[in-house]
């Protein structure tokens, strides 16, 4: 995604031509955006195995009231880019909060090897 994005500037000039030019930052928090999606995708499978989607519902609901404020403000400061940038952070703390979610549901190892001193070879 953080590829595509930096590359959209010399893709978009090829493939919809230089009066779209201006696109480009709406590529790259997008494209970012949609990652966080992705990711999102990789860790609620868990709350599903588990059964806790009311839990899930809270996140997405909180996540969801929040991209209204965050939208309106970074609209009126940045125009439609700052909707792009809204969508990327929105999307980023959809994702973060099901993790932490994911983490407590179905505990991973995920932070014992990140913080761990010792590690097993």
């Amino acid at each position: 995604a953080l590829a595509l994005g930096l590359l959209a500037p010399y893709f978009l000039s090829v493939l919809v031509g230089k009066s779209f030019q201006a696109a480009a930052p709406l590529v790259l928090y997008t494209s970012l955006g949609f990652a966080f999606g992705g990711c999102y995708y990789m860790v609620t499978n868990y709350i599903f195995f588990k059964s806790k989607t009311s839990h899930l519902a809270i996140v997405t609901f909180v996540t969801g009231l929040l991209n209204i404020p965050l939208m309106v403000l970074f609209v009126s400061q940045r125009g439609i880019v700052g909707a792009a940038q809204a969508f990327m952070l929105t999307q980023l703390l959809s994702f973060l909060g099901t993790w932490c979610l994911a983490q407590r549901t179905v505990p991973m190892p995920w932070w014992d090897a990140i913080f761990s001193r010792t590690y097993s070879h």
